[in-house]
């Protein structure tokens, strides 16, 4: 075959390929999934949820996951409801789950990240954050939160610190003017 009958044959081969990604864009774009068992369920658990109802609503969740356990979007609102009701181990493992099926996805990233460095692993969490950075646009709201939780990983003393007592408008003390000191120790920092 001549060169111009190659690249005929390759074209051709091309235009039998898939133009779109199976399941969308975003945290829809890397996993095959089907939609419409998927799209209900997370809609009556986001209904539940409102609705004050985070056990019913992870019900509805574990029971699409265990049918259709290919869709990230699944298991990020159940490490939503794992982190609401304390159990921060479930939901780190739920956001591996979502960043296994789609690690290009940087808010998966940061949650994963933001969650690791809860329960301690300075190592993993400092990982992907890093990872959800490099992903993030710069200049967006994400980009700044995931900059902001890498900061709080590596300095992870305090959360905040204020001083009570000093002028308003000079920021500073007047003589004889006592002044209090408030500390909040960042999660991280707290050993138990």
């Amino acid at each position: 075959p001549t060169r111009n009958t190659k690249l005929a044959m390759m074209q051709t081969r091309l235009a039998l390929l898939p133009t779109t990604i199976a399941g969308g864009s975003g945290l829809l774009a890397r996993a095959s999934f089907d939609r419409e068992l998927t799209e209900p369920a997370l809609s009556r658990a986001e209904e539940l949820r409102k609705a004050n109802d985070p056990t019913q609503a992870d019900a509805v969740l574990a029971e699409v996951q265990q049918r259709e356990p290919a869709d990230p979007r699944v298991a990020m609102l159940r490490a939503q409801l794992a982190e609401q009701a304390g159990d921060l181990v479930r939901a780190r493992d739920q956001l591996t789950v979502a960043v296994e099926l789609d690690p290009t996805v940087p808010l998966a990233q940061y949650e994963l990240g933001r969650m690791q460095a809860l329960l301690g692993d300075r190592r993993r969490a400092l990982f992907f954050l890093d990872r959800a950075s490099v992903g993030a646009r710069r200049g967006s709201s994400l980009r700044s939160k995931i900059e902001r939780e890498i900061q709080l990983v590596v300095f992870s003393t305090f959360e905040d610190i204020r001083l009570a007592g000093l002028d308003a408008a000079t920021h500073q003390a007047s003589a004889g003017t006592a002044l209090s000191c408030e500390v909040r120790l960042h999660p991280m920092a707290v050993r138990t």
